[in-house]
């Protein structure tokens, strides 16, 4: 996008952020071996390539682990992992569009609601940091996500819980202060970024793409040729059968 004669990236920096260490070890390799060290060679995306196959199998291996810890059997947390894994469009982004968010936002949220779990489990800072940290990246890479964040409720077991847990966070005025430094120096990479391309702090680089919440196409969304979840994920249709236990059990 041009901003006064600049160039501004389009997409937020959060996928740079998680690329970092492949990116990395692709640049070594590449200066090593004596091939193109410019960012773009072929060793660089197959390293990228390589970083969405590792977090696929982080996602999936956390995901396992959570669903255990929620009281699901080996066999039941198995077929839903693999069923996610091979029965969404999860597949199609580890193999056809590896440099896309999809893979790295499932395995952030995964990452997001297995450290939110311990963190009401223990209460305990380090998982209140990594729970931090985590949403801070998932804002980073697509802000939309941010929207995980009610899921919260269901993973503290209980509304008391979930009460007592944000009474006991508010009291502890040093660990409010370590959470908003946590979070602030993260999402202050964006707009870092944008001043260095822009020399502005802020901007929007969507152009004339914008949210029309006075339009929405909530069932096309869902069912539509064009697109829809339902349509081109049948398994996401036949899990909404599952909060129908869910309201029986809470």
């Amino acid at each position: 996008m041009n901003i006064d004669g600049g160039i501004v990236n389009k997409t937020f920096t959060g996928l740079a952020v998680i690329w970092l260490p492949f990116f990395l070890l692709a640049h070594l390799i590449a200066l090593i071996t004596g091939l193109p060290a410019d960012g773009y060679s072929l060793v660089y995306q197959y390293a990228i390539a390589f970083s969405t196959l590792f977090y696929l199998w982080a996602g999936c291996r956390v995901l396992f682990n959570l669903l255990r810890k929620l009281g699901a059997s080996i066999n039941t947390a198995s077929l839903i992992t693999f069923s996610i894994a091979l029965g969404t469009n999860i597949i199609f982004y580890a193999v056809i569009e590896p440099s896309m968010t999809h893979i790295y936002s499932f395995a952030l949220i995964t990452f997001f609601l297995w450290t939110g779990y311990h963190f009401f489990e223990t209460r305990k800072l380090h998982w209140l940091l990594a729970l931090t940290s985590i949403y801070s990246l998932i804002l980073l890479i697509r802000p939309t996500n941010g929207l995980i964040l009610i899921l919260l409720p269901f993973i503290s077991g209980s509304y008391r819980e979930l009460k007592s847990t944000f009474i006991f966070i508010v009291r502890k005025k040093g660990w409010l202060i370590l959470v908003l430094l946590v979070f602030t120096l993260i999402v202050c990479i964006q707009p870092l970024f944008y001043y260095i391309q822009s020399g502005k702090l802020w901007i929007y680089s969507y152009g004339n793409e914008k949210m029309q919440f006075l339009d929405p196409h909530f069932f096309s969304i869902l069912f539509s040729y064009n697109r829809g979840w339902f349509v081109y994920t049948p398994l996401a249709f036949l899990s909404m059968a599952g909060f129908a236990g869910l309201y029986r059990i809470n």
